[in-house]
């Protein structure tokens, strides 16, 4: 018998045959039995991946709630920080002192004349502001290999 053209449930069935060619009673119970637990277990796998998919998905949708509601809070808390910090110095003296100064700085401002070479002046150092910076932080890393320079460093840039 070549096993390559035998199909698997015809070689099943030929080992619970009788001699007479008929399965026995004793075949076809195990063979029933077989059948049944088999489907139970695919029935019971089927139902289990199917209860596991659902409580992952509640689980995910509840961790993604909690999630909402914790950054919900750190944003009120943040907004909630910059209203009390806005408050408490809107109430400084000297905060209110130097807005008024700078309410009155700048209503000088628009009556004042700028010198004629003023704007020119100001465009040809915000021009050279970079290539100087860049100089002077390469001089700096010259002394100080690997480090990067502070701000203090390049305070012969300072406006």
């Amino acid at each position: 018998m070549d096993l390559s053209t035998v199909k698997p449930l015809d070689l099943l069935l030929q080992l619970f045959r009788s001699s007479s060619g008929q399965l026995s009673i004793k075949s076809k119970l195990i063979l029933m039995l077989l059948l049944v637990s088999g489907f139970s277990t695919l029935l019971t796998a089927g139902l289990g991946y199917r209860s596991a998919q659902i409580n992952l998905t509640n689980r995910v949708f509840n961790q993604l709630t909690s999630v909402r509601a914790s950054k919900g809070y750190q944003i009120e808390a943040y907004f909630s920080n910059i209203e009390n910090h806005t408050l408490t110095l809107s109430e400084d003296l000297s905060i209110v002192a130097a807005v008024q100064e700078f309410d009155a700085a700048y209503q000088q401002l628009g009556s004042s004349m700028l010198p004629p070479n003023a704007l020119q002046t100001l465009e040809q150092y915000y021009r050279s502001f970079p290539q100087a910076v860049a100089r002077s932080s390469k001089r700096w890393q010259r002394l100080q290999p690997g480090a990067r320079p502070s701000p203090s460093d390049l305070s012969e840039y300072r406006v």
